[in-house]
């Protein structure tokens, strides 16, 4: 019986490791223009409740469009 609980309080701990996984990578890119904050809104909206398996890569591909309008938005401000 013990054994059976460790399991699933291990089980359990991976689980909640692997579900906050999609809110870490949402919350890492900070937007300075109003495109970019929408394209991180759209990101998190499309991707909040996405499948495990395909959150991830999905989400970081999204937020690294985002970072690069956020670039290049940056940039054209600076000429």
């Amino acid at each position: 019986m013990r054994i059976k609980n460790f399991k699933s309080t291990v089980v359990l701990c991976v689980l909640a490791t692997v579900l906050s996984s999609c809110s870490i990578f949402s919350s890492a890119f900070v937007p300075s223009t109003m495109e970019s904050a929408r394209c991180k809104r759209d990101c998190t909206s499309k991707y909040h409740s996405c499948n495990l398996y395909n959150c991830d890569a999905s989400l970081l591909a999204c937020m690294d469009y985002c970072m690069d309008i956020d670039r290049i938005a940056n940039e054209k401000a600076k000429k």
